[in-house]
């Protein structure tokens, strides 16, 4: 896998976008910085963030560049959760749930979303599955006590935590994001 402007985005949050060359059939990633990366479904051509020699499309992932060239994926474009002016990588939170020694046989699973909110574009939210034995009227506070005690700023730390019986998952087995929203919403 080459990746096309890899030299001027070390360290930038970017868009990934995939690219299938005729040429020589191998996958070529570009790594447009956020703020220059086309519309979603625009092809990365036409932003000129890509040098033309194949077709490409915007998958909308987001993910870093370090000095090596590695290319990390820290999650989807669409998933970002902008709250007061700062954005929110919901995996980053999600992460720090299933990494937290306090929550270690408390919480099973979770997912976190932004939910409209009017004074701060959005909200941070969390759904959970609780282990056997939680009580499920102390998870919020076990969650948001837990995060404060780890690096995590507090404007990811979620503002709600909402106890599910079960995360809404899509027929491929991944968490249903869409209908979490929903849920955190309702």
């Amino acid at each position: 896998m080459n990746i096309v402007g890899a030299g001027r985005n070390v360290g930038r949050v970017v868009v990934a976008a995939a690219v299938a060359t005729a040429l020589c059939g191998a996958p070529v990633v570009t790594a447009a910085p956020v703020a220059d990366a086309p519309a979603t479904g625009a092809s990365v051509a036409d932003n000129g963030s890509y040098d033309g020699a194949g077709r490409a499309f915007l998958t909308s992932d987001l993910a870093e560049l370090d000095a090596d060239g590695a290319l990390t994926v820290l999650g989807r474009a669409d998933d970002v959760i902008n709250t007061g002016g700062r954005k929110v990588l919901p995996q980053d939170v999600e992460r720090a749930i299933d990494r937290s020694l306090m929550l270690r046989g408390l919480v099973r699973t979770s997912v976190v979303v932004g939910v409209p909110d009017p004074e701060w574009g959005q909200r941070v939210e969390a759904l959970v599955t609780l282990e056997e034995g939680t009580d499920p009227a102390e998870a919020s506070a076990l969650v948001r006590s837990a995060l404060r005690t780890t690096e995590v700023p507090a404007h990811m730390i979620p503002k709600r935590v909402h106890v599910v019986e079960e995360l809404p998952l899509l027929g491929i087995g991944k968490v249903d994001r869409a209908a979490a929203r929903r849920l955190a919403e309702g």
